[in-house]
């Protein structure tokens, strides 16, 4: 998914660099890339999200858990599971509210833009917002359990405090 991800935002540049020589040269834009562009960032987000969250990328305030985790690995581990297990829980209910909006999406035919001059139908954007959610749930959910298990046997799983030792994979 991330790598989807990757060649989508290539793809994106390319797009824009050619409406800027389009404007600029031939004096006439590409028809429909302000709304590729906005579309593609919600779909390049969920479907990075997952591969940021397990390398540990996601932005967080860890000062508290980092102090916590010089003299109480268990209880680190266990507040980073919760942290995460709360993170699921979100993502699920965002998973269950977006399936009768896909499902309104295809049965309706809505699309992105201005009709007789580009537009983008809705359907399957907001499906691959559905399935980041989930995979987002059961990377959580992973991640969960991995916490539980290193609370378990008192070991820290992640160095809080460098950016860079916490790629988790």
């Amino acid at each position: 998914m991330s790598a989807i991800g990757t060649m989508l935002v290539i793809g994106v540049m390319v797009i824009m660099d050619f409406d800027i020589v389009g404007r600029v040269i031939f004096n006439s834009p590409l028809k429909g890339v302000p709304e590729i562009v906005a579309v593609s960032i919600a779909v390049i987000v969920f479907l990075q999200f997952p591969a940021t969250l397990r390398a540990g990328r996601v932005i967080s305030v860890d000062g508290f858990l980092e102090w916590l985790g010089r003299d109480y690995v268990r209880l680190q581990m266990l507040l980073l599971a919760l942290f995460h297990a709360t993170g699921a829980f979100m993502f699920f209910i965002l998973f269950k509210a977006m399936i009768p909006i896909v499902e309104k999406m295809y049965s309706y035919g809505d699309y992105y833009g201005v009709a007789q001059i580009f537009t983008i139908p809705k359907g399957p954007i907001h499906s691959i917002v559905l399935v980041g959610c989930f995979i987002m749930m059961i990377q959580y959910l992973i991640l969960t359990f991995e916490f539980l298990i290193a609370c378990w046997r008192g070991q820290a799983l992640l160095t809080v405090g460098n950016p860079a030792d916490r790629i988790l994979s």
